[in-house]
């Protein structure tokens, strides 16, 4: 399946809300509570405004699939991502991430090194980022670092 990826837009921010608050997400997040929709709204119109910030979106076929939100932390981002439930398992993280990590390099038109904290249980998405080149970051960067996850990072280089 081909995935298509796009900044996005304030019609999105349903979506968005719907996968902070899935189940799977949320324990596998940091933050693991569940956000309310006043909280969501107030993060969102911030994000999608700030220069500090990414939030992408998914798809396949024009059916919204996912996201990737990419938060800027001194000189380094960190990702994070997640699919609708009925698109796990189907090896389309992978591609998400990619294609979301060329974007955020193409916007910025620089080197970015891009972080990201995971959960030590959620051996998928360690798999995930190994699979593109994150290493496990021995010495952690200026980053919040949760107990009970591992960190993982990667240069990622302008074309």
């Amino acid at each position: 399946m081909k995935i298509d990826i796009r900044k996005a837009t304030e019609n999105d921010s349903y979506f968005f809300y719907y996968l902070k608050n899935d189940d799977l997400s949320r324990n596998n997040s940091p933050d693991n509570l569940y956000i309310s929709t006043s909280i969501h709204e107030k993060w969102y119109a911030q994000s999608l405004v700030s220069n500090k910030a990414l939030l992408v979106v998914g798809s396949v076929n024009k059916e919204k699939i996912g996201v990737c939100r990419f938060k800027k932390l001194s000189n380094d981002y960190v990702i994070s991502f997640t699919l609708l439930k009925k698109f796990r398992g189907l090896n389309l993280s992978k591609s998400l991430v990619e294609k979301s990590i060329q974007l955020l390099i193409t916007l910025e038109n620089s080197d970015c090194f891009i972080c990201a904290n995971v959960r030590n249980e959620n051996i998928p998405s360690q798999k995930l980022l190994n699979s593109l080149g994150f290493l496990e970051l021995t010495t952690l960067r200026e980053l919040e670092h949760p107990e009970g996850f591992c960190q993982y990072g990667n240069l990622f280089k302008v074309n």
